[in-house]
């Protein structure tokens, strides 16, 4: 799954809970602006329904729509807050 800002990979696990992972390269932004980005992941993830599936889902920073002029975090932090929600929960939809 593709939003604007972030990929999205996922599949079903054997396990009785879901996993997370994160990637955000240095291309990406300075280390502020990764912590940042993985904060809100992980913030959005807890307070999904997928944490209690069976996923490992994978969430990787678009480097593309990142180097361009209109930075991401720090001038649309709502915006971005919206696109996981909503990635997740297509994703907790589609089992």
């Amino acid at each position: 799954m593709r939003k604007k800002s972030v990929l999205f990979y996922f599949k079903p696990n054997l396990l009785s809970n879901s996993r997370l992972g994160i990637s955000a390269s240095k291309k990406f932004g300075n280390a502020v602006k990764r912590n940042l980005f993985k904060r809100i992941v992980r913030e959005e993830f807890r307070h999904s329904k997928l944490k209690n599936l069976n996923f490992d889902i994978l969430v990787v920073s678009n480097n593309r729509y990142s180097s361009q002029k209109e930075k991401l975090i720090p001038l649309n932090l709502e915006q971005f807050r919206s696109d996981i929600k909503s990635a997740f929960l297509k994703i907790s939809l589609d089992q």
